[in-house]
């Protein structure tokens, strides 16, 4: 049953407690459960995740709305914000991956040695210091981003990106 406001009445709010650079307080509105509006990954991310793996996996695994290509691997943990045609996204925090990364988006079976996680955990901890104390053990995979200015995006547009001091 359909009831209007439903996923409206949940917000993600920004937090700075983890972060080496300024993030900006605010609330956004979020369907589903996620953590914000919008998650962005890049393909050169997973294709280097990849190279760690016997069984490379998908971008599918990641459930992104928005894969970049053409830039650096991880260069998403640089990223403040972003412009997709005249879409502006404000990129506030890494996103923290779990187990879902694991489970094959087509047969629904999780792999039985916890790929592509483990490997994850391997080398994108977050760094020491408040994100290693707030996120733990979950590695960081994509970006969460909240939306600035509204516009249409499309396959194929250039993404813009204003860079911040230093990842995360």
């Amino acid at each position: 049953m359909f009831k209007y406001g439903l996923y409206t009445e949940r917000y993600f709010e920004s937090e700075d407690a983890y972060w080496n650079n300024p993030v900006p307080k605010r609330k956004d509105d979020i369907p589903y459960y996620d953590f914000s509006p919008y998650l962005v990954t890049t393909m050169s991310s997973l294709d280097e995740l990849n190279k760690r793996l016997d069984e490379p996996v998908t971008i599918r695994n990641f459930r992104p709305v928005i894969a970049v290509e053409g830039c650096p691997p991880w260069d998403e943990d640089k990223w403040a914000e972003i412009r997709i045609g005249e879409a502006k996204m404000i990129c506030y925090r890494p996103c923290t991956r779990c187990v879902v990364t694991t489970v094959d988006p087509d047969t629904g079976i999780k792999n039985p040695n916890m790929q592509p996680l483990k490997a994850l955990r391997e080398f994108r901890l977050a760094p020491e210091g408040k994100m290693r104390d707030r996120f733990k053990d979950s590695p960081v995979f994509g970006v969460q981003t909240g939306l600035n200015s509204e516009g249409y995006i499309h396959v194929g547009q250039t993404v813009y990106a204003r860079y911040k001091p230093s990842a995360f």
